[in-house]
């Protein structure tokens, strides 16, 4: 502009601004290098940036207080913004992002801030138990308990997930208790979790504490009317089923349409599971050749030691080396089992053709004969 009109005279706002820019620019660039110190600095340098209106600045200049370890600053800054900042999304992620750079009383601290909402509740309730969520979930990982909440934790846990209606959290106690096998206790959790809203999670709980129960016709209802909810609940229906047909103590009784269905729902999924235990229903049946086809289904959609030896089984009994040579060169390395298979080969049989002994009257007819003049004699 002054090239052109050397008279004129940037105004005071927009130099402002421009100096709000340029500074707003450093910063982002130092903190996209991790430069923490230097972000600071900068954002010391010029404080007017430090307002609600550019939230990132304040956030990642109180990141980069927390990585220098400088807590009491970056807990200075998060309270700043906790008191005078009012968009609640912003706040919101504000203590989210706290509570993974402060210690635990920091973030503590910052959660007592939060405002009482119009239903009584306050406003980062939620974000209070994280740690809480963080402890049960490294105890579903790890199975240790020293890493899962207090008693008193999980009270006060279960008490905010019963008024807050909380779906994912159910299920995480579902998951919690179902890796204490506390089979009962998990699937309370679960169909609690039902209750408040539906979904493949805790759906495929419930399906799996009632199998571990041993109610198996149960776990199949809710298996087959969920089905197409989810693979996972699609496979645990196939596992009941296949569990079933291949068991000597069955747990589900099936009718000849359900096992249709079944076979319909197989091929849909491609479950080599089910097809295999199809395999060993016929077999076991008599039908060879139903047995036969679904063991080959089962190995083309994904070889497994079920399907390759419900095949060997067959090859076996109908004295099909030529078929069993060819699994045990293929499958031999991986599935052990197929080692109990022989291959018999035949053997030719010579028949040796027997001297007849009137043949030969006395010793003399086994001499040398005479040859050259020379005569052998036997000694003595």
């Amino acid at each position: 502009m002054q090239s052109t009109n050397p008279r004129w005279q940037p105004s005071d706002d927009l130099l402002y601004k421009l100096q709000l820019g340029e500074t707003r620019s450093m910063i982002y660039r130092a903190y996209a290098q991790k430069r923490w110190n230097a972000v600071i600095s900068v954002a010391q340098s010029y404080p007017p940036i430090l307002v609600c209106t550019d939230m990132q600045v304040l956030w990642n200049v109180g990141e980069s207080f927390a990585q220098i370890k400088d807590y009491a600053q970056s807990f200075d800054l998060y309270k700043y913004i906790l008191t005078n900042c009012d968009d609640p999304a912003q706040r919101m992620a504000t203590v989210q992002k706290a509570s993974l750079l402060l210690p635990a009383k920091g973030t503590t601290s910052l959660i007592a801030l939060g405002k009482v909402m119009p239903d009584g509740s306050q406003e980062f309730e939620n974000i209070g138990f994280d740690g809480v969520r963080r402890q049960i979930g490294e105890y579903i990982k790890e199975g240790d308990m020293a890493a899962a909440p207090t008693d008193e934790d999980l009270k006060r846990f279960v008490d905010f997930i019963q008024r807050t209606s909380s779906v994912n959290d159910a299920e995480m106690m579902g998951w919690f208790f179902y890796t204490q096998q506390d089979w009962q206790l998990a699937n309370s959790w679960f169909i609690q979790a039902a209750q408040y809203q539906r979904t493949p999670k805790n759906i495929e709980g419930v399906i799996l504490t009632l199998r571990n129960m041993e109610k198996g016709d149960d776990a199949l209802k809710v298996a087959r009317r969920y089905l197409k909810v989810s693979p996972e609940v699609a496979e645990q229906y196939i596992e009941i089923i296949s569990e079933s047909l291949t068991s000597k103590t069955p747990t589900v009784t099936l009718k000849d349409r359900e096992v249709g269905d079944f076979e319909k729902i197989i091929t849909v999924n491609k479950s080599p599971l089910g097809a295999q235990a199809l395999g060993w229903k016929y077999l076991n049946g008599g039908d060879k050749d139903k047995a036969k086809e679904w063991f080959t289904q089962s190995v083309d959609w994904k070889p497994t030691e079920g399907g390759v030896v419900g095949l060997a089984v067959l090859a076996s009994r109908d004295k099909d080396y030529k078929v069993l040579t060819a699994l045990k060169s293929e499958y031999g390395k991986e599935y052990a089992s197929l080692d109990d298979f022989k291959i018999y080969t035949a053997k030719k049989i010579y028949k040796v053709k027997k001297f007849k002994r009137s043949a030969y009257r006395d010793a003399d007819n086994l001499a040398p004969r005479k040859k050259h003049g020379w005569q052998f004699q036997a000694p003595g």
